[in-house]
């Protein structure tokens, strides 16, 4: 299973630098969907030459899934006390309006750098973009409570 970061951001003449996120993460024992929203982004994307990087924050515990204790519970799997955020450094990347294209860059999550790939595409004035991220690859767990528990994947969007 697969972790994916998707970053969205706002105008190309007025980049943004701060933003939202949310994501969805595929829970087995109830097959069920956990929404998790109101994750803080902090970053501006550079546009040079036609290609477009940046560095973006995500702050961990800003993230909140409608239930107070899965939100504590996934601050300690997250490990929010002692790395507060997740940061992608995207590498210049090529691309041609609003077509999808490859991006490159690094992750460091749970205090672990790990080079990752993706893509993003424009829709319209906004930048979003998507990561394939594996929650084992940072050292990071599955967690059960109650016969509930969460993949090793989760669709990550940012805006």
């Amino acid at each position: 299973m697969q972790r994916i970061f998707s970053l969205a951001f706002m105008s190309l003449s007025q980049i943004a630098a701060a933003g939202t996120a949310t994501f969805d993460i595929k829970a087995f024992g109830q097959m069920m969907t956990i929404t998790g929203e109101k994750g803080t982004v902090e970053g501006k994307p550079q546009i040079q030459d036609g290609k477009v990087s940046g560095t973006f924050t995500v702050v961990l515990s800003s993230f909140k899934t409608g239930i107070s204790l899965r939100d504590e519970h996934m601050r300690e799997d997250l490990r929010t006390a002692t790395y507060p955020i997740a940061t992608y450094d995207m590498m210049p990347s090529a691309f041609e309006g609003s077509k999808e294209f490859p991006i490159n860059g690094t992750l460091e999550l749970n205090g672990i750098k790990k080079p990752l790939s993706g893509t993003a595409v424009f829709k319209g004035k906004t930048l979003n973009a998507t990561l394939i991220v594996k929650l084992k690859d940072f050292g990071l767990h599955q967690r059960t409570h109650l016969g509930i528990g969460v993949g090793d994947s989760a669709t990550v969007k940012m805006e």
